[in-house]
């Protein structure tokens, strides 16, 4: 049992455009985890922009001690452009002359999320904002996710603001540019003008919290004050009990728009699994929501099983292995860890293993592979092996991800924003 280190409870508030309900992305259950471990610690609150508002009252019947303060603007949502549109539709002819085949690989640096750093709010999203912060006394505001982070420049002065950086932009760009046919020169101003804008927010903040050890060093070499805190699996999404037997399939967890799931996966496909051996040995089965074009593309291939958005994944768990060929980003990669508490082996990038640390002697707990050797050799694992594996890996997870110790964790991160608040 973990005692608060604080003399009451103290308010927070937690600012988010990714709602922590339902569990259906990596951003909602890494902040649930936390709301679960710090419900009996804090007064909390929400400030968040959700359209649905049922969304909000299904949250409140789990949570009803927390207050959702909805500051949803209609005015504020976007639509694509006249130009977007037609540049969209566009792509989608020339993809359809070329034959589904010869699908160009999109360059990330070109993409509307790399290059609009900014979502401008609105006066009444700031208005409220503030109101709640004045009225509710909030002591401490937690900015979740880079889309929030220009708000610590309407955070009030006597507030502490804490930063969750779930992903570092400028290092997803910085990574994007390894594999881009951008010039050096468009390059270089992407990435100064987002290391500009992020790290001169992230300074304005009293801490940043990173949820593995190479991005705190990263922060640390450009003066940003920085704490290792990473995440869990929430309790109700520990499904499994034992790990499987026999292994008959791979698969795959995430949807197109979010883009290392796009770029992983296309990178798996045409560079590993397809060209591995004809046909493949294990199906490979794919969970999230995928376009009509993209799925064109491997039609022929019936061992490519697209099953879209599912209400439970866990059914899909057994006799699985993880495929994780994720190559950008940052942060903590939530498909694995939700696999090793659910005990399914696991074959990624040795990129998406950032934040899993496990020691040598300790045995694997997961595979990696960087190219189609790797992966072939990987799939001559017998079933008692992958079991094994899948073992330690639930080992590794109970003894690295312990819930109490990782709320105690944060806990401490919370008692030390003392950059220009004394909590």
């Amino acid at each position: 049992m973990i005692t608060s280190p604080f003399s009451r409870k103290k308010r927070l508030l937690i600012v988010t455009l990714n709602f922590p309900y339902p569990l259906n992305n990596g951003g909602a259950i890494a902040q649930q985890f936390f709301i679960d471990g710090l419900l009996n610690k804090f007064d909390i609150y929400i400030a968040t922009s959700v359209r649905d508002p049922q969304i909000i009252e299904e949250f409140n019947r789990h949570y009803p001690a927390i207050v959702v303060k909805n500051l949803f603007d209609s005015s504020q949502e976007t639509k694509p452009g006249l130009l977007f549109t037609l540049k969209l539709a566009l792509s989608r002819a020339l993809k359809k002359l070329r034959g589904s085949s010869n699908v160009l690989r999109e360059d990330h640096l070109e993409s509307e999320y790399i290059k609009n750093l900014l979502i401008l709010k609105s006066e009444r999203f700031i208005t409220l904002l503030d109101m709640v912060i004045r009225q509710e006394n909030i002591e401490i505001v937690q900015l979740e996710f880079f889309e929030t982070l220009d708000l610590v420049l309407s955070i009030p002065k006597e507030v502490a603001t804490l930063f969750v950086a779930h992903e570092l932009r400028a290092k997803r760009v910085q990574i994007a540019a390894e594999f881009s046919s951008t010039s050096k020169a468009y390059q270089n101003y992407l990435l100064n003008l987002t290391q500009l804008y992020e790290y001169s927010l992230l300074r304005r903040c009293a801490g940043v919290v990173v949820f593995n050890d190479d991005d705190k060093q990263l922060l640390s070499t450009h003066d940003i004050k920085s704490f290792l805190s990473p995440y869990g699996i929430p309790p109700t999404l520990h499904k499994r009990k034992s790990p499987s037997t026999s292994f008959k399939r791979l698969l795959f967890l995430g949807g197109e728009s979010h883009f290392p799931n796009k770029e992983g996966l296309t990178w798996f496909l045409d560079n590993i699994y397809l060209q591995a051996e004809m046909p493949p040995s294990m199906p490979l089965v794919i969970i999230g929501e995928w376009s009509p074009e993209y799925k064109l593309k491997y039609s022929k291939y019936n061992y490519i099983r697209f099953l879209g958005q599912q209400l439970t994944i866990y059914n899909h768990f057994n006799e699985s292995i993880l495929v994780a060929p994720i190559l950008s980003g940052s942060g903590l990669r939530t498909k694995i860890l939700d696999a090793f508490v659910n005990y399914m082996p696991v074959f990624c990038t040795p990129f998406a293993s950032e934040g899993i640390d496990f020691e040598p002697n300790s045995g694997i707990c997961l595979y990696t592979f960087t190219s189609k050797p790797d992966f072939q050799a990987l799939l001559l694992n017998d079933d008692g092996n992958l079991t094994e594996v899948a073992k330690r890996a639930k080992q590794f997870y109970d003894t690295h991800f312990d819930a109490d110790k990782l709320v105690e964790k944060r806990l401490e991160v919370y008692q030390s924003l003392r950059a220009r608040h004394t909590i």
